[in-house]
């Protein structure tokens, strides 16, 4: 999110009445649709395959604990509507049976188990000065499992309003994004 944000202060400048509704939930909706947000960004899984979508970078994650580490073989991660976020269904196929896993619905309540002490948890690389703390130490995930490649989309141009318009051609020569670069996906 890092990247779109920065996109989002640039086009701002340059459009001070545009305003932004960002759903960070919408990877764990179970069937997203598209048509419902101007721009997409969502992991490469086969779920998305029906998205014709440009490569977006990658999302790196960092493990993140307490320097006082209280319980240090208990886990949190993040579930919503069901759905557990992508590092726990790698972590837990590789992980000691005597580990043991917590699930929270919101990054606040995330963060404040990491800081606390009570459990590790895993933060995407790009927002890792959010986690600046004295108290959270960041180390490089166990293994390259926990990267995964991100795709953008955009919405059909006629059904946009005019500003989302402006902001999808925006975005695409903000990244420097082609239409040769779309993924035959669909």
């Amino acid at each position: 999110l890092y990247r779109i944000f920065q996109c989002m202060i640039e086009f701002q400048k340059l459009n001070p009445d545009a305003t932004f509704d960002v759903d960070t939930q919408a990877e764990y909706q179970e069937y997203l649709d598209i048509n419902a947000y101007d721009v997409a960004i969502y992991p490469d899984e086969n779920r998305f395959r029906k998205f014709r979508g440009y490569d977006f970078g990658e999302e790196v994650l960092l493990l993140a604990r307490a320097e006082k580490l209280v319980a240090p073989k208990h886990y949190v991660f993040m579930q919503i509507n069901g759905r557990t976020e992508f590092a726990y269904q790698f972590f837990s196929s590789i992980s000691d049976p005597n580990v043991s896993f917590c699930f929270v619905n919101s990054g606040g309540a995330h963060l404040q188990m990491i800081t606390s002490g009570l459990a590790q948890g895993f933060v995407p690389a790009e927002m890792k000065n959010l986690h600046k703390d004295d108290r959270v130490l960041l180390f490089p995930a166990p293994n390259d499992k926990f990267i995964r490649k991100m795709k953008i989309c955009f919405k059909r141009e006629r059904r946009l309003s005019p500003m989302a318009a402006s902001f999808c051609a925006f975005t695409k020569e903000y990244f420097q994004l082609s239409n040769s670069d779309l993924s035959q996906d669909s």
